[in-house]
């Protein structure tokens, strides 16, 4: 069949389409698409819930969502029981190449085989991702006698990059490849789908797409092979060594650029299927649970001799107060007190020098006098801080008995009143003594953001990320400082934290994945306590619009009317410096 006559006939259906009084969905957004009814019925293309579903060529079952934007776009409704190298085609393909001379078209996804097939361009065919090229690729072309190969990638880096995966493996084949660049109108990230949308010209599909620009892309240069390295990081406290250990022995090969390794089988249920990555540094990530494993965990259940390691102990000389002693004298409610002492280490001023409070404003152009009261206030002593502030500040006190100890009140003509108040300068490792920390880290204070106390907060908070950008449990950034999960958010505002939340979704599919849900809200409410569910957990619908309590009476309402859901567990967010 030409491209004339498909366009033709296509017409033809569209009329008696809308002649129809009551159209499916199915019908109507493959219509939308331009999706002749021959083609869906070529490749047995059926609705479910909010998307399509149609069997591939190694016997899988695979779902696309109706919205191309939507999260998930694609899934694997039997188990992913294909791999992603995998190619997708209609039964007939070696014949339509034969008859076309040894001519094929290799698109970017199974919606553009089917736009091909629509447009009267048959010898189509496609993976099911374009970040990867099958093994078997070169080997099905030439099984089919294809000897040109055309392409027209995707309008984005993705199909720029697999034009290039697809030249890298036609190397030295004898097959030869034809790019064809899209035309930029079809807007970012546009493919040869959305062009068969929008062609209505007379002239054929095919001939419109042999008449772009064409273009030759580089094939890719070839990886050089490193042995996997494990980084010490932060996390000195396990050895990289013994992290390697137990990636090693659980089939770890590859570490990406996010710090997660390649999937492996889960060791603490033995699973036989891959399962679990691991974190180069948080450890080993089980999917099933959705939690993380410690190393010794993980180390026991394989049998793996434990470490033992001694933190090496650190001479803490810089005349600046470290943040860890910022943070504990937040904890302990002494900000006021924090802040002076910030200031006059910053002055120069080192410990057992006195200053009045005349001194003090003078010396502390930052603080206010209220704000230097209340740090002498909380400096006397008082309350439940007592006992750690009697180990760093000496009594000032205000009555006769602190009188007899000042020289100039026992000597004639002494002046009248109450002797002036004075602050006495702590030495810095006795601070660190008393607060029972260790200092390790450094952060200079912009003068601004020295000058209120919410904000003097926000910055002391923001030096664990500025010193390392990552995930965090809210737990890790709020409980060092002794604040609450909406101060914590409040403070990123101020410190200019870029906080991005973190999903992890796992789509309900079949009837194993609902029975494993609780049953009801009381159970639910069980689960929890016996730590079996942690964190905020949900069921959502693939949209995202409308949630339901994880249980199986929660997944009833969220599937009706055939909806596709899936569950949700929010994870730690990742925080870093705002530019």
């Amino acid at each position: 069949m030409n491209n004339i006559q498909t366009v033709t006939a296509f017409e033809t259906h569209a009329l008696a389409l809308s002649a129809r009084a009551e159209t499916d969905t199915l019908t109507k957004r493959l219509f939308e698409r331009r999706i002749i009814p021959e083609v869906i019925t070529t490749f047995q293309i059926e609705s479910r819930g909010n998307g399509w579903q149609y069997p591939t060529n190694g016997g899988g079952l695979r779902w696309k969502n109706f919205d191309s934007n939507a999260n998930p776009k694609y899934q694997w409704l039997d188990g992913k029981s294909e791999k992603a190298s995998a190619l997708y085609y209609a039964e007939d393909l070696i014949d339509q190449v034969a008859i076309s001379g040894g001519v094929c078209w290799y698109v970017s996804g199974e919606p553009d085989v089917w736009a091909m097939r629509s447009a009267g361009i048959p010898y189509a065919f496609s993976g099911f991702t374009e970040k990867a090229i099958s093994p078997h690729f070169v080997e099905f072309l030439q099984s089919m006698g294809v000897m040109l190969l055309y392409i027209a990638p995707d309008l984005d880096e993705t199909g720029a990059a697999f034009a290039r995966k697809i030249a890298t493996a036609l190397q030295g084949t004898g097959i030869e490849l034809d790019c064809r660049q899209l035309p930029a109108e079809l807007g970012e990230r546009g493919d040869i789908g959305k062009a068969w949308q929008k062609h209505n010209s007379k002239i054929p599909f095919v001939y419109y797409l042999l008449g772009l620009p064409r273009w030759y892309p580089e094939p890719e240069k070839p990886k050089v092979e490193t042995p996997l390295v494990v980084s010490t990081g932060e996390w000195g406290d396990i050895p990289a060594d013994y992290r390697k250990r137990i990636m090693d022995a659980c089939g770890v090969t590859k570490i990406g650029g996010a710090g997660f390794s390649n999937n492996v089988c889960c060791p603490i249920h033995n699973e036989e299927k891959p399962s679990a990555h691991f974190h180069e540094f948080k450890g080993l990530y089980c999917f099933h649970e959705m939690k993380f494993y410690k190393w010794v965990e993980v180390g026991a259940v394989l049998g793996i001799d434990p470490f033992k390691q001694e933190k090496p102990t650190v001479i803490f000389t810089s005349p600046q107060m470290a943040v860890e002693a910022q943070r504990e004298f937040i904890r302990l409610k002494l900000t006021a007190l924090c802040r002076l002492l910030d200031e006059l280490y910053l002055q120069g001023f080192k410990g057992g020098e006195v200053l009045t409070v005349k001194e003090l404003q003078a010396a502390c152009q930052n603080l206010s006098p209220y704000a230097i009261r209340q740090a002498m206030k909380q400096a006397e002593g008082k309350g439940k801080n007592a006992a750690f502030l009697s180990k760093v500040f000496p009594s000032y006190a205000r009555s006769i008995e602190g009188k007899k100890h000042d020289k100039k009140y026992n000597k004639p003509g002494k002046p009248k009143g109450r002797p002036a108040k004075r602050f006495q300068v702590p030495d810095l490792q006795m601070l660190y003594a008393a607060l029972n920390v260790q200092p390790e880290t450094i952060q200079t204070i912009p003068s601004p953001s020295r000058k209120n106390a919410a904000q003097y907060r926000a910055e002391v908070m923001a030096a664990k990320i500025r010193h390392k950008a990552g995930e965090y449990a809210i737990v890790q950034l709020a409980k060092p400082l002794g604040i609450t999960a909406p101060t914590l958010r409040a403070y990123c505002k101020r410190a200019n934290i870029e906080v991005t939340p973190r999903y992890d979704k796992k789509p309900i599919i079949t009837a194993d994945d609902i029975q494993a849900l609780p049953v009801d809200v009381q159970e639910l409410v069980e689960w929890r306590r016996e730590g079996k569910f942690k964190g905020a957990v949900w069921l959502e619908t693939l949209d995202g619009k409308h949630k339901f309590t994880p249980t199986q009476e929660g997944a009833a309402r969220a599937g009706q009317n055939g909806r596709a859901f899936r569950l949700v567990k929010q994870l730690a967010n990742h925080y870093k410096a705002s530019d």
